[in-house]
């Protein structure tokens, strides 16, 4: 029995979506470190990034679908100028708004506000550190990156 004759068996009907609950947006590949297990290969050289024209149809689709959860990826989603658009302006409509972040952005030039800026919109931060431990870490992301992403987190 094939897969699609599995599927039709159990359940003959075509399934089909009853809502949108989430919409997960990229901002684009830019970020501020090169980390092998990155899944989009972002990285400080690479440039894409969504484009403001871009964001306005994202703010559109939120609006008009009703969408309750926004969350943010890419690269370093804070490297893309309109980021805090984005956040303020889901926040605005009420929507839960997710950030996915490497947390090491917090330390380059100009990105010290991010926490503070989190805190007063409510934005639930997923933060990610490719293993557990200080050594495995610090081997990914360059010595001393444990101490401080751990560090800043719990100030």
């Amino acid at each position: 029995m094939t897969f699609e004759e599995r599927v039709r068996s159990v359940r003959p009907e075509p399934l089909s979506a009853v809502g949108v609950e989430i919409l997960q947006v990229s901002l684009g590949y830019r970020c501020n470190m090169t980390c092998k297990h990155c899944h989009v290969g972002g990285g400080p050289v690479r440039s894409e990034m969504m484009d403001p024209d871009t964001l306005e149809t994202v703010l559109e689709a939120l609006s008009e679908q009703g969408i309750g959860t926004v969350d943010i990826t890419g690269g370093a989603p804070e490297l893309n100028p309109n980021f805090r658009r984005l956040v303020i302006e889901s926040r605005k409509m009420g929507r839960r708004v997710i950030m996915r972040t490497n947390l090491t952005v917090f330390f380059e030039e100009g990105m010290d506000y991010l926490p503070r800026f989190y805190d007063e919109h409510s934005v639930e931060i997923i933060a990610s550190l490719p293993y557990y431990t200080e050594t495995k870490v610090d081997r990914v992301r360059g010595g001393g990156a444990f101490g401080r992403n751990t560090e800043k987190v719990l100030q």
